[in-house]
């Protein structure tokens, strides 16, 4: 069969699941989502089910974490994960448990968890709307603190987060994403082991804190980070510099739900940033996006540029992004030239045809080599400049150039022979 949503999905893995005689539940954050009227991106299944049992009860599955005993239960496209319950052993690493036990029920499950509001559970997302309906599983009081809006650690929160010091951010992620308030014994156990966020991967943290920049309320996530002692360890640059014109930035990108985008926002304050971008892993691509956007400074002179200068500019990959940069790092009295200029082009032909090409050059009997590069490029430059508009005139222009080309390298090869 065909499935309509992963909402149908899961509910038939958990049914499939029942009908088998092992428990199943609904577990953690879709649950929460579904409670605040949020459509879940994911759906998680818990289970009594050992691996190989659900392995056994469904014609395509993944294994996707064996030691932990995780499953990807295949519906056509869709994908569910199924977890067996389970008790974690010692944290030695600050990050994941060293080993897991399977447990035989569901309370014993939740109790690793992280916080109240992700530990509940539902025998069926169909129906659910509040803590009275039948299929909602509630062993840690997380409904209660999902209606104060609270983010509290289940159980002892030094422990949870010695166990995993990746929660301290998630605390923080969930808090400004929700509009929620750490709990105070939750809050004061993060900013004792606030060091310890030196133990995650780069990776993880980068994915927190862009979770953080795009969520409704960045202002309130980076200053909860501030206050519980977590921007020291992960970016101490921004302490130094302050994060006023950052907040002002991200304010007015607000609008603009570009992760990276953001990012650049928040890093462009430090002098430090290009080394702050490598700490956060970010793949080449990424690194060079955030480059580019930082080029913004250019757009203050943008107006004085040449047409050429300006038109290259404009083609750049993505040069929206730029523009909005600079719009959040200026005040619209020192825009107006640049916004003026950038305006102009929107009737011009940003990539005319060529007026001569290689072949043209080779008709014309110059012999290949990087000086067709350097010929066609000056060529476009008085193209986009408006100077040269006639193919003949054009042809005319070469030779000259070619040999002004010349008697330029003549001139640097002298000169490195007298250094020599």
């Amino acid at each position: 069969m065909k499935w309509i949503s992963k909402l149908d999905a899961a509910n038939y893995v958990v049914t499939a699941l029942q009908v088998a005689d092992f428990e199943a539940y609904l577990v953690g954050g879709c649950v929460r989502d579904m409670l605040l009227g949020r459509e879940p991106k994911d759906y998680d299944v818990c289970t009594s089910a050992e691996p190989a049992d659900v392995q056994a009860l469904f014609p395509k599955t993944l294994i996707v974490g064996a030691q932990f005993g995780v499953v990807v239960v295949v519906l056509d496209d869709i994908q569910i994960e199924v977890a067996t319950y389970r008790t974690d052993g010692k944290y030695t690493d600050g990050r994941r448990p060293d080993n897991v036990s399977f447990a035989k029920t569901l309370r014993e499950d939740v109790q690793r968890r992280d916080f109240t509001i992700n530990g509940m559970a539902a025998r069926t997302l169909m129906q659910i709307h509040d803590e009275t309906d039948f299929s909602l599983v509630d062993h840690v009081d997380g409904y209660k603190d999902l209606k104060a809006k609270v983010i509290r650690c289940i159980g002892d929160p030094k422990e949870r987060i010695q166990e995993d010091a990746l929660r301290m951010m998630r605390a923080v992620r969930f808090a400004c994403q929700l509009g929620f308030t750490i709990e105070d014994n939750t809050f004061r156990a993060i900013k004792i082991f606030a060091p310890l966020i030196r133990k995650v991967s780069w990776e993880r943290i980068r994915e927190e804190l862009i979770k953080i920049l795009v969520s409704p309320d960045s202002y309130g996530g980076l200053t909860l980070m501030c206050r519980t002692g977590l921007m020291q360890f992960v970016f101490p640059e921004l302490l130094e510099c302050g994060l006023g014109q950052a907040f002002y930035s991200l304010e007015k990108l607000s609008r603009f739900n570009s992760p990276l985008l953001r990012l650049a926002a928040l890093l462009d304050v430090c002098p430090e940033r290009v080394q702050m971008a490598d700490r956060l892993k970010l793949s080449n691509d990424d690194k060079a996006y955030l480059m580019r956007l930082w080029t913004w400074p250019y757009l203050k002179d943008f107006a004085t540029k040449t047409r050429a200068e300006q038109i290259r500019f404009y083609r750049l990959p993505r040069f929206e992004d730029v523009w909005r940069m600079y719009y959040a790092r200026t005040d619209f009295g020192d825009r107006t030239a640049a916004a003026v200029a950038v305006n102009d082009l929107n009737d011009v032909d940003l990539n005319p045809k060529p007026l001569l090409t290689g072949d043209d050059l080779k008709n014309m009997g110059f012999e290949a080599g990087p000086i067709f590069k350097t010929i066609l490029d000056w060529l476009e430059t008085k193209q986009l400049n408006g100077q040269i508009t006639d193919v003949n005139y054009a042809k005319r222009m070469v030779p000259w150039e070619f040999e002004h080309y010349l008697r330029d390298q003549e001139v640097k090869d002298l000169e490195i022979g007298e250094i020599l």
